[in-house]
């Protein structure tokens, strides 16, 4: 079984673990895109916020939605617009039904 499906037939969560330049990134994201079009949530994580970044940067160019939570200096400026602060300053003043309706529309939480 490929890693791809691996994880999406995984019931809870899949470690995927491999050396430097092995296409884990890559990986991951074609995960994340196959997930988005089966309309799951996913929470990304790592131990260093350029690992996630990375992810990140790639979800842009597949049009795969996220909302990326983290302060604001640490992460790329290519992904400061998907940024929680940067989306709540957009707008004065959220009700609580408009700040869901946020979430549910975030397929990946980073």
């Amino acid at each position: 079984m490929s890693a791809i499906q691996h994880c999406i037939n995984s019931r809870d969560y899949a470690l995927l673990w491999g050396l430097p330049g092995t296409g884990k990134t890559t990986t991951i994201a074609a995960i994340l895109y196959i997930l988005n079009k089966l309309d799951k949530k996913v929470l990304i994580t790592s131990h260093t916020n350029a690992a996630v970044d990375n992810i990140l940067l790639k979800l842009i160019q597949l049009n795969v939605p996220f909302l990326r939570i983290g302060k604001q200096q640490s992460v790329h400026p290519d992904i400061k617009a998907h940024t929680l602060e940067n989306i709540l300053s957009n707008q004065k003043e959220w009700t609580t039904d408009e700040f869901q309706q946020l979430m549910k529309k975030q397929v990946c939480r980073a």
